[in-house]
């Protein structure tokens, strides 16, 4: 977190701010709700992040269907958002630099099954064991 909170504070960025940026560059058009959704959080906790990034002109809302309101990157945001890519490119570059290209295949490999369980537990499960697949 720390080396995301020096990475993306050049541009008066949050971590969770970053990531909610390129969440909407790759979705544009999405909702409130569908943001909460892939974040797993609750809306209404998404609403100062969001707030906070129109204000500062990264991103627009627009009416969509029925009652729901899109976001959407601005053309600002647009640039901003390719600060942010090259920025999350620079740190798995400097993280991974000592990983060969199979360690990180296995470390992307592990994350994954952590983030399954995670699923899991928030779902009330206590899963066994997710595969067999030993490394």
């Amino acid at each position: 977190m720390a080396a995301m909170t020096s990475e993306f504070g050049r541009w008066n960025l949050k971590p969770s701010e970053a990531t909610l940026l390129s969440y909407i560059g790759a979705n544009p058009g999405c909702t409130q709700s569908m943001i909460a959704t892939a974040f797993r959080s609750k809306p209404a906790n998404l609403v100062p992040l969001i707030a906070r990034l129109e204000r500062e002109g990264i991103v627009t809302r627009t009416p969509g269907p029925g009652r729901a309101i899109t976001i959407a990157l601005s053309e600002p945001g647009e640039d901003m958002l390719r600060n942010v890519e090259a920025g999350f490119d620079r740190l798995e570059s400097v993280m991974g630099r000592e990983l060969e290209a199979h360690q990180k295949q296995h470390l992307v490999d592990a994350l994954q099954l952590v983030c399954k369980a995670a699923c899991h537990y928030e779902a009330g499960e206590v899963p066994g064991r997710l595969t067999d697949r030993r490394s």
